[in-house]
């Protein structure tokens, strides 16, 4: 295809070169115009399950497929070009291994549900692979076949509750399926239940389940640094905004003398966020 003026250069040659590498892999490019100007499509999987796309202007990039999409622009972070590409290009590539992964597994499950309907090991994957994809109603389906049979895992259970959560945004419905993943004895239901609780507005419920994860985490930093700012995001919903911020810069501390660095980028985000927080107060 040949190059247009309706595309976002940068990400454009990363692409082509990943699809060089890749020759198998099913795709297109698009030119279409519209009230903005135009913009370049790159579709994977076109029309399928597992389909994949980027649309791209020369300053902005979406990136999106299985039930979601994120558009990148600089909006003043002093990204360069190529900066921008390099982190919508990572998006795009998590989302091609996602939807491969997801999709073959999607393929094995229907081939041996055909061969075996009373396969339970074959629905709980093909439940937690329309998951994935973001085939929502189909997985609830499958799922409802499988709590009647007392047949659902604690990973299937994570998984629909991760998929309601994180993409659809609802954390009410994706609640009691971190419970039962909890109870099932998933080591990430519990902290992804306190999650749902700040989300759900009941933010001293989620301050407790936080500090029983804390005092029994010690010996897991990441998990206590997730904890310690769920802690500190609670601590805020309830209205002390300053012991929100001692709490964050608390938990970054410890994890920085646990594991040695402290370049993690979502704990600094939560700091800076409290930190203009309590500027504006």
């Amino acid at each position: 295809m040949r190059r247009t003026t309706e595309t976002h250069e940068a990400f454009e040659a990363l692409a082509r070169g990943h699809l060089e590498e890749h020759p198998d892999l099913p795709h297109s490019w698009r030119v279409k115009r519209d009230a903005a100007g135009g913009r370049t499509d790159l579709v994977c999987w076109a029309g399928t399950e597992r389909e994949v796309f980027a649309s791209l202007r020369p300053h902005q990039i979406t990136v999106g497929g299985l039930g979601n999409a994120t558009d990148f622009e600089d909006f003043g972070r002093g990204l360069s070009n190529e900066e921008l590409a390099q982190e919508a290009f990572a998006r795009l590539s998590e989302l091609l291994q996602t939807a491969s992964e997801a999709g073959t597994a999607l393929d094995w499950a229907r081939e041996s549900l055909r061969a075996a309907p009373g396969d339970q090991a074959a629905r709980q994957q093909l439940a937690i692979q329309l998951a994935r994809l973001g085939r929502m109603r189909e997985a609830l389906l499958e799922a409802a076949q499988l709590r009647l049979a007392g047949a659902v895992t604690a990973e299937l259970a994570f998984e629909l509750g991760r998929a309601l959560a994180e993409r659809d945004k609802d954390h009410a419905q994706a609640l009691p399926w971190f419970e039962t993943a909890e109870s099932l004895g998933h080591y990430n239901g519990t902290l992804c239940r306190a999650h749902c609780l700040i989300n759900l507005g009941r933010a001293r419920e989620a301050f407790d389940l936080y500090a029983d994860i804390a005092r029994t985490a010690k010996a897991h930093p990441s998990a206590l640094l997730d904890s310690a700012l769920g802690m500190a995001k609670a601590t805020f919903d309830m209205g002390d905004a300053p012991q929100a911020l001692t709490l964050a810069r608390q938990a970054l501390a410890f994890y920085a003398e646990a594991v040695g660095r402290e370049d993690v980028e979502y704990a600094r985000k939560v700091i800076a966020w409290l930190e203009s927080e309590n500027a504006d107060r």
